[in-house]
């Protein structure tokens, strides 16, 4: 929940940062399965 909220705010601030994120929730969804 936190990270949603803050992740517009991150990704202003360090778009590789930001990019990262997205790459790490995407394989979070992938492992899942």
């Amino acid at each position: 929940m936190f990270l949603s909220q803050s992740f517009p705010f991150l990704l202003l601030r360090n778009p590789i940062l930001g990019l990262f994120h997205h790459l790490t929730c995407c394989i979070d969804v992938l492992s899942s399965f």
